[in-house]
């Protein structure tokens, strides 16, 4: 055991070498198999600056390692965490006061110009610090811990490693960045796969466990200073209980938790994720609202949980899924995407060429409806991104993004009896919720994709007059085959364009807004688009969008049979509100339901447009005539 409270005095334990002081020093061709058991303590430091450092060959190096592994040992180590609660592992980190911490199976921190290559660990890491917290958070700040190495700085390099170590995480420190590969990652990796399940489960320890947590299958949390390329998961990911606080976030990918530095996999290089994602929330309390500095919510990728960067080329298979079980209270601020939870970026970021097969799944606590017990407020689910603000989710004509993964969200529960309307569900087969300088542009919801929203809400007329006068603040649930909603402003509207679902396919949203492309649009402008799939259920019904405010949509076709909806159904547009346009369009839809029908448009606003579309039903062209009546408008077209 060591205590050190000394000024920038480090505890720095390797199973080969301490420390590597020289960029010349090497290790090479070295093997560890024995066992590392941490009670060093070591007092406040700086936040950036790791004092207490473990490495399976070596703790702090600026050196090369090269050609190294290390082994789980059949002894291994024990540790006590509390209530009768025992964890083993190779490398275990049990620690009572380590302000800043790194941790690696090759190696605790690689400094700038230090290179690990070659390497492989299969020694299980457990971290089982718990931090004394009567000192204000001092004792335990930040965790950095990684298959490979705990933090790989900037200019350093990682390549061609491999982690088949396992990762246990019971622990009470305030920030924890884990992955495959390296918690935190300023540098360079490549070539890089993990194939060990990462366990982050703060159970039986107090009530402050994860408050912010950045967890990826590869690599925790991404740098914008860094260079990312070729890397892989396969292993499961799963956090069992966080914090119980309402200042906190989860960042956990399959690849990397949260990216700050554009990823692409490129030619002949990929990012892919295979394994599952889990997290089980019983929290009591709901998240406070996310502000520009702290953004808070439980943010789930099947390649990145929480995004400000560009990601490309990237693909996923594995399923996400969030379990909400506080009971009879539900949960705010969800976000699960196929391959990123939210994208937050300050100017313009591409979400290019990705491809999602994973199934996406929210789990409520309540699932009784009408129940008005359980609140979900702001959740959103998207075959590629949950929700996304300054994004570009693109193809091109030959490579297209697309999603045939069930995106499930909303399942029985209900907020319509609550004392204050609350937001839902944005459910959208590629888009939960799109807003800022966005647009979507060949992207497809292909092959047996679902975008499936079922949640009760009976929110009706207020809905529409809201929108009409001064937006609304508590909109009814969303799903569209594209985008849950897309908001933009009437200077900058969202586009979307060359989209398609499939005929194969489903879009099904059990109250709201349902839409062949958007549930909801606000602001924007749709085009060339097509939908092939029969619409059932909802409010508001649209072959290509269920309401639309301030939006135009121009050469777009709705090729499926049926529509239904139980108040506006239209063949192109549900509900045409102020300032819509619909423009050569077709609607091959024979059966419509819903109080107000029409081949084009369910019901308008004063001030609306229908111009040069066609349609096939016997219904008129709209449920009222307060569009501006067009030329070339005709039913029952003969080449429909």
């Amino acid at each position: 055991d060591f205590v050190i409270t000394a000024t920038n005095k480090k505890i720095l334990l390797g199973g080969i070498a301490g420390y590597i002081s020289a960029n010349t020093g090497k290790i090479q061709g070295s093997d560890f198999n024995g066992t590392i058991c941490n009670d060093g303590q070591v007092a406040k430091g700086n936040q950036s600056t790791p004092l207490l450092l473990i490495g399976g060959i070596v703790a702090y190096s600026n050196g090369t390692v090269e050609d190294c592994k290390t082994t789980d040992h059949p002894t291994v180590n024990t540790a006590y965490i509390s209530g009768g609660v025992y964890m083993t592992g190779t490398i275990v980190n049990k620690t009572v006061k380590g302000y800043c911490t790194a941790v690696g199976g090759i190696i605790g921190e690689n400094l700038a110009g230090g290179v690990v290559s070659n390497c492989s660990n299969a020694a299980t890491i457990a971290n089982t610090m718990f931090i004394d917290k009567t000192d204000n958070d001092d004792n335990g700040r930040r965790l950095r811990v990684g298959g490979i190495a705990g933090i790989n700085r900037e200019t350093a390099e990682i390549s061609g490693c491999s982690n088949s170590g396992s990762i246990l995480h019971r622990t009470n420190v305030t920030f924890h960045y884990i992955g495959g590969i390296a918690g935190q990652n300023q540098g360079t990796v490549s070539s890089f796969s993990n194939g060990a399940g990462l366990h982050v489960d703060s159970a039986n320890i107090d009530t402050n466990s994860a408050r912010y947590l950045f967890l990826g299958g590869v690599i925790g949390e991404n740098e914008a200073t860094s260079t990312v390329s070729d890397i892989h998961n396969t292993a499961a990911l799963e956090v069992t209980k966080v914090e119980d606080t309402n200042k906190e976030y989860v960042r956990m990918g399959g690849v990397i938790g949260s990216n700050l530095g554009a990823i692409d996999g490129g030619t002949g290089k990929t990012i892919t994720n295979t394994g599952s994602l889990s997290m089980t929330n019983g929290n009591a309390t709901k998240l406070n609202t996310p502000t520009t500095t702290d953004d808070y919510g439980f943010f789930l990728g099947g390649v990145v949980g929480w995004s400000s960067a560009k990601v490309a080329n990237a693909t996923n298979a594995g399923s996400v899924t969030y379990n909400c079980t506080a009971d009879g209270v539900g949960v705010q601020y969800v976000y699960l995407g196929g391959i990123a939870g939210k994208v937050l970026a300050t100017s313009t970021v591409d979400i290019d060429k990705c491809a999602n097969t994973g199934d996406l799944t929210f789990v409520p606590d309540d699932t009784a409806p009408h129940s008005g017990g359980a609140v979900y407020n702001y959740c959103y689910l998207g075959g590629i991104v949950g929700y996304a603000n300054n994004a570009t989710i693109k193809g091109d004509s030959s490579v297209k993004s697309t999603n045939s993964g069930i995106i499930k969200g909303g399942e029985g529960v209900s907020n319509q009896n609550t004392t204050t309307p609350q937001n839902s569900f944005w459910v959208g087969g590629i888009v939960g919720y799109l807003t800022g300088s966005s647009s979507v542009t060949y992207c497809e919801l292909a092959g047996s994709g679902q975008a499936y929203n079922n949640h009760w809400c009976n929110r009706g007329s207020s809905w529409k007059t809201a929108i009409s006068t001064s937006m609304y603040t508590t909109p009814p649930p969303a799903c569209g085959g594209i985008a849950g909603e897309v908001v933009g402003t009437s200077g900058a509207k969202v586009s979307i364009s060359n989209c398609s679902v499939a005929s194969t396919a489903t879009v099904w949203g059990r109250r709201g807004a349902n839409g062949g492309i958007v549930g909801i649009a606000q602001y924007a402008e749709l085009s060339n688009c097509s939908v092939a799939v029969n619409i059932a259920q909802g409010y508001w019904n649209g072959g290509i969008v269920a309401a639309a405010y301030g939006t135009s949509v121009s050469s777009c076709d709705y090729t499926g049979a049926s529509l239904g909806g139980s108040n506006e159904s239209g063949g192109i547009v549900g509900y045409l509100d102020t300032g819509s346009s619909i423009i050569s369009c077709n609607s091959y839809a024979t059966t419509l339901a819903g109080t107000y029908k029409g081949g084009i448009a369910g019901a308008s606003v004063a001030g609306t447009s229908i111009k040069s579309s066609h349609y096939r039903s016997s219904v008129s062209i709209c449920g009222d005539t307060n569009f501006t009546a067009g030329t070339g408008d005709e039913a029952n077209v003969a080449d429909l």
